[in-house]
């Protein structure tokens, strides 16, 4: 007689790899093999979401090796963050996700160099340590929209853009409004507007978190000023294919 063997089904527990490919989250850095492996066999894996939504953490089955919170038993780490990563735990191997929450407003005169755009966004990132994987769009005035170093910007990068016209930019309240860009723009804000235009429907700049606010940034070797200010919305945008 022929002794059956009754198998226990395996969990369908989503590879870290693949976790955050619905929402398009886009990979960052980290040790991708390690912490795959660490999900496979089961062993504790430590998830520190700090920017997204957390809504996926519901749809998990009851047994999964993710841990929310703090645990010694903790063998690997994937980040869900806005952040560069900077790897706390040297001997846990740990992962990067970045949720594209990040609305990144530009103000810049005519003409404008697509080397000069890119600097000056760079330029904040580091400074605030963001990560550029997090972006969501580029936004704007509407009437910078036809201009070359922008397009030429968005097409290297692949960021997606989004315009808005002056006095829906002129709507919203900013911490800091200037007299000399409402007399040449329309609105007393074209970056800090357009990134929280961008990534808030109808919150209140003193409400906002995670936000940076307008900075100047220019090179001597260059002719020109670019003003950047980022907004972290608390949904991550994803594309919709059509």
């Amino acid at each position: 007689m022929k002794r059956m063997v009754l198998l226990k089904p395996a969990l369908k527990i989503t590879p870290a790899e693949m976790l955050g490919v619905p929402f398009g989250w886009r990979r960052g850095d980290g040790d991708w093999v390690a912490v795959n492996a660490a999900v496979t066999r089961g062993d504790v894996v430590q998830v520190i979401q700090e920017a997204g939504c957390p809504l996926w953490q519901k749809n998990l089955p009851a047994e999964h090796p993710f841990e929310f919170g703090v645990s010694p038993k903790v063998k690997a780490k994937v980040w869900i963050t806005a952040k560069v990563p900077h790897f706390l735990s040297s001997q846990i191997p740990e992962v990067y996700w970045h949720p594209r929450v990040l609305w990144v407003g530009i103000g810049f005169q005519r003409g404008t160099s697509r080397h000069l755009l890119e600097a000056a966004i760079e330029h904040i990132f580091r400074e605030h340590q963001l990560a550029q994987q997090a972006i969501a769009k580029i936004v704007t005035i509407d009437t910078k929209a036809e201009e070359v170093g922008l397009a030429e910007l968005c097409q290297k990068r692949q960021w997606a853009l989004k315009t808005f016209a002056a006095e829906v930019l002129r709507s919203i309240s900013v911490p800091h409004p200037s007299p000399i860009v409402e007399k040449e723009a329309g609105t007393p804000s074209v970056a800090e507007a357009a990134a929280i235009c961008g990534a808030f429907s109808d919150t209140a700049s003193e409400a906002l978190q995670n936000f940076i606010p307008k900075q100047i940034f220019r090179r001597p070797t260059q002719t020109g000023a670019v003003t950047v200010a980022v907004a972290q919305a608390e949904i991550e945008y994803i594309e919709l294919s059509h």
